[in-house]
């Protein structure tokens, strides 16, 4: 695993790089002037470019970032990230209310079944360290 490429693509730089094959990617705000911004679904797009074994999220919120359900699609099956909800239901609400937003705005074709069946909730328990309550998948 240490030898997959992975890339990490955050907001704010979080996740440590174990290893020399990683990457970690960063968005960017727009300067004072509105210029210099970098959206995440740009360094999804990009990132695809450098072919990786797995490619890591930092979180999913807004429609920009649903670029990463395409990537499941090509072969990016390894891939992580997260959402941020209080329960199974909310997470399953949010990400129908993105995958919605992803349908409206696209003439690609998109299949929710293939990244419903490809998806797993692993859900944690804030602490120090945070601690894994559950792993379903998310059908």
């Amino acid at each position: 695993a240490w030898e997959e490429r992975v890339v990490i693509i955050e907001e704010i730089e979080e996740l440590p790089l174990l290893s020399p094959h990683w990457i970690s990617l960063l968005s960017r705000k727009p300067d004072t002037e509105g210029r210099g911004r970098i959206q995440t679904a740009t360094l999804i797009e990009e990132s695809l470019r450098l072919r990786p074994d797995r490619l890591v999220v930092g979180e999913l919120r807004t429609a920009d970032s649903l670029v990463f359900f395409e990537s499941l699609t090509l072969g990016h099956g390894g891939s992580l990230s997260t959402i941020h909800a209080s329960h199974l239901t909310g997470t399953r609400e949010r990400l129908s209310s993105l995958l919605q937003f992803r349908r409206k705005t696209t003439e690609k074709p998109f299949s929710d079944k293939v990244v419903r069946d490809n998806l797993w909730c692993v859900f944690l328990d804030r602490g120090h360290p945070p601690r894994i309550v559950s792993v379903e998948p998310f059908r």
